[in-house]
């Protein structure tokens, strides 16, 4: 047998080890693309309901309904190397550029960015069985992994929401680098090497955690491959990183990057240690998962029990590959490391930590679960294990099944935020908010309006001083038309927070809707003071100004806000107003102001037809005037609009001697 034969046979043998014949292991040896299969089959069944789900309004709406313009642009892809991801600190190009792809294949509506995280989900446990392969388990071994990837319950958060695809293409990025940087260990090619690089750039352009995962690299090589640390190819190896880190340096350092939304410390880390034994006991007791997780009690206790009995497991087998053990815990602790150094600023009201950032770190269990298991189950006791391996299989899958159910819209979402933690302000604060918003969706539903304050008003019990509670909340009795009660809340709110033009705003329509002109007007002219170019409410002003028959202050503020603002909206907006408190006052007989209104509108928008048609009919039906109604009908007439038949007959005469 020559070198080359010898060295193919020491790798077949490093990566399928030896077993009997008969063996289930053979059987998947024999028939490999069935892991594949029965790890994608799993992963559809467990999740192919979530395909039809909405967004959820947290986060993905930012990037999908809000930012849509950005990533419907795929011309612009490049162009996020220079951007943040949602307008905030972090940079995560490639998520963008995925987003950009979803785009194009479905616009707004989620259902191909929920089948890309599917897909993408499906990629990475199978690259986990791959990996656990190339790590030297035998493929049933590595099967159960994939299985435990594809199924467990701890990942739904990953997957079934939107914005967790920052996870799994990052997992997948790295799974990919490292199996690469092993087939080079396994077969010396220098393209292993390449792909093991630029797959980490990769990673790095996909999430910040990619700048830890060279410490997994070197722990491979040091644990496992028994390599020395300052031997001279780790040396070698550790250019092929410092490349694609420089690399992403000086891309990220020369993005167009906005203030961080979180804070960071090392007082941060050690009040973030919970972290460890909660994800721990997720993983091993998935019955208290969080859509927004914060602290608890059940599962930092709980994770610490766990961890104590794993130690307790460890300590009494007869484990022999330490080194491996070593690597699982290094690979989960750094992982999780980054994102235990930073939280939210405001995290008091909103989550702590997110579920899917324990997507890769979990790999680190699950290579420390197949050491722990006897050998023996795997000879003598086989049957047993499958069985038991099965039952357990379809109790994740039953479970991830019913988690992601809380993904299914905003308000399933939301209400599971609240039932997990009742004790964060935002949480019911926006469940309020979808509750109001709703009432629009459902042709005015009021229905929805009782659970909105229902909400809004736990929220401010949580947090009594915040003023934007308040405005909401008033927002919500003013559409439920209890205006005494919106005024009162409003006013609570200007006095918490005088520098919200929707309090004065929302304040001013109450009095309006109660018929307190005046007063609506002075809480006006005051917000107007503080912002003289806000369209709502000089718009509002110019509207309150006609009711009352002052139609000069109406139109001083009709100007002040075409002046500000002349676009073909705008000038829609006040054309229409004009039209409307036109015939108003033809209809309480104040012609004068009617024609002046009228001409008003006129003059605003000339190319449009319905001033002209109004002055018409006044002039026909009320001053009897042919010669101005059929001057007005020309108008008419000339901008495509169609005069009914009766009254063109009466003005036809009048209108020819026009020509």
């Amino acid at each position: 047998m020559n070198k080359r034969a010898k060295k193919k046979e020491k790798i077949k043998k490093e990566t399928n080890p030896k077993h009997s014949k008969g063996d289930i292991n053979q059987f998947f040896s024999k028939y490999g693309y069935l892991t594949y299969l029965i790890i994608i089959i799993l992963g559809i069944a467990t999740y192919y309901q979530t395909i039809k789900y909405n967004i959820v309004e947290c986060d993905d709406h930012e990037i999908i309904i809000k930012d849509f313009a950005r990533i419907n642009n795929i011309s612009n892809w490049d162009k996020e190397f220079g951007k943040s991801y949602m307008h905030n600190s972090y940079y995560r190009p490639m998520v963008n550029i995925s987003f950009m792809l979803n785009a194009q294949m479905s616009g707004k509506d989620p259902i191909s960015y929920h089948i890309t995280n599917l897909i993408f989900h499906l990629i990475a446990a199978s690259l986990v069985f791959y990996f656990f392969s190339l790590l030297g388990y035998n493929k049933f071994i590595s099967l159960l992994a994939g299985i435990i990837y594809s199924v467990h319950p701890l990942f739904t958060n990953a997957v079934v929401w939107i914005v967790g695809r920052n996870d799994l293409l990052f997992s997948i990025f790295i799974l990919l680098s490292f199996i690469f940087l092993i087939k080079f260990k396994l077969n010396g090619k220098n393209l292993n090497l390449l792909f093991h690089s630029l797959f980490f750039l990769f990673a790095l352009f996909t999430k910040e955690t990619a700048i830890v995962t060279p410490v997994l690299f070197i722990s491979y090589l040091i644990l496992i491959k028994k390599e020395k640390l300052f031997d001279k190819r780790i040396l070698i190896y550790s250019f092929f990183w410092i490349i694609p880190i420089a690399i992403w340096f000086i891309f990220r350092a020369n993005a167009d990057l906005s203030e961080p939304v979180y804070n960071s410390g090392f007082d941060i880390f050690i009040f973030n240690l919970r972290m460890i034994p909660e994800f721990v006991a997720k993983f091993f007791l998935p019955v208290k998962l969080s859509v927004l997780p914060t602290y608890s009690i059940f599962n930092t206790v709980s994770g610490l029990i766990i961890i104590v009995l794993l130690i307790i497991l460890y300590l009494r087998s007869n484990i022999k590959r330490n080194s491996y053990m070593l690597f699982a815990v290094v690979w989960f602790l750094i992982l999780i490391l980054p994102g235990m150094f930073i939280t939210l600023k405001n995290s008091h009201i909103w989550n702590e930590y997110l579920e899917c950032r324990v997507y890769l770190a979990s790999l680190g269990l699950i290579i420390f679960i197949a050491e722990l298991i006897p050998k023996i189950w795997l000879k003598e006791k086989l049957k047993q294990f499958v069985i038991a391996s099965v039952v357990l299989f379809l109790i994740l899958s039953v479970l991830t099944h019913i988690e992601s159910k809380n993904y299914i819209n905003p308000l399933e979402f939301y209400k599971s935020a609240i039932a997990d933690d009742d004790s964060r302000a935002n949480f019911h604060y926006i469940l309020g908010q979808l509750y109001h918003n709703n009432m629009y969706k459902s042709t005015k539903n009021t229905k929805y309006l009782d659970s909105a304050a229902e909400q809004i008003n736990d929220a401010i019990k949580l947090r009594p001083n915040h003023a934007l509670y308040y405005q909401s909340l008033g927002a919500v009795y003013s559409n439920d038309k209890k205006y005494k009660l919106a005024i009162q809340t409003l006013k609570k709110a200007i006095v918490l927070d005088s520098n919200v033009n929707d309090s004065y705003n929302g304040l001013a329509m109450c009095y309006y809707y109660l018929g307190m002109a005046n007063n609506a007007i002075g809480v006006w002219r005051k917000a107007i003071g503080k912002w003289q170019t806000d369209q709502n409410i000089l718009y509002n002003l110019a509207d309150v100004y006609f009711k009352i028959g002052n139609i000069d202050s109406a139109f001083y503020f009709s100007d002040a806000a075409l002046k500000y603002d002349n676009s073909e909206k705008n000038k829609y907006e006040f054309y229409y107003m004009f039209n409307k408190w036109g015939g108003y006052y033809v209809q309480i007989k104040e012609n004068e102001k009617a024609i002046e209104v009228f001409q008003k509108a006129v003059n605003v928008f000339p190319q449009r037809a319905t001033a002209y048609e109004n002055l018409m009919n006044y002039y026909l039906i009320i001053e009897h005037n042919l010669d101005s109604a059929a001057f007005y009908a020309k108008k008419v007439i000339e901008r495509g609009k169609k005069i009914s038949d009766n009254k063109l007959k009466v003005l036809e005469k009048f209108i020819k001697k026009l020509r």
